[in-house]
């Protein structure tokens, strides 16, 4: 598993193309966990890969998101995540480009909530307690490379997720944050930065 982290955490630093990190993610985040889980012969559900209660994770999601708001902002006027964000540089040129990183994006939370909040958060706390504590210490580490607030902050918010994703027994609700948050985010870096799409 930690194997498995490396890559993905390597990953981000070799020359492989959007597409060839998208393959990647999806190959080692998704891919191979499905596979284990299936050769275990293991339910998705014990993994969060599932609905669960998704009502209540959503409401929290749309709450948390809304507490955020005025954080990311603040983020937003910072050079370090405007020099960053949006990481794909033809989502500034139009708005379809944005749309369209935007979906791609969508791809890559997938894979990241699927490998961190369902497959890595079962594992490790089948091994400890401090399964939730482990797993977003790795999050953080996979984060190195990108703004330095954001390597800070992703420990207590990877912590958070998890917890959240638990109550539901979902990771509905941390890819909804993560992703929704995300969008939002490159939104007001692209308005701070003067792109307008209307």
């Amino acid at each position: 598993m930690f194997l498995i982290a490396f890559s993905l955490f390597a990953g981000r630093f070799l020359a492989v193309g959007w597409g060839g990190y998208l393959l990647l993610c999806l190959l080692t985040m998704v891919g191979l966990p499905l596979v284990y889980i299936l050769y275990r012969g293991r339910r998705l559900g014990d993994y969060l890969i599932q609905a669960g209660g998704w009502r209540g994770g959503l409401a929290v999601s749309a709450a948390l998101i809304a507490v955020a708001l005025p954080i990311m902002y603040a983020g937003s006027m910072l050079r370090e995540f405007q020099e960053y964000y949006p990481m794909w540089p033809s989502a500034g040129e139009s708005l379809s480009g944005f749309i369209v990183f935007e979906l791609y994006t969508l791809a890559i939370m997938f894979a990241t909530e699927f490998f961190y909040r369902g497959f890595m958060l079962k594992t490790l706390l089948d091994h400890t307690k401090y399964g939730n504590e482990a797993h977003a210490l790795i999050y953080m580490l996979a984060h190195v490379g990108k703004p330095g607030l954001e390597v800070i902050y992703s420990l207590p918010v990877g912590w958070l997720f998890a917890r959240i994703d638990m109550k539901y027994k979902s990771i509905l609700p941390s890819l909804v944050m993560h992703y929704v948050s995300s969008v939002i985010f490159d939104w007001m870096i692209l308005w701070q930065t003067g792109v307008r799409f209307f």
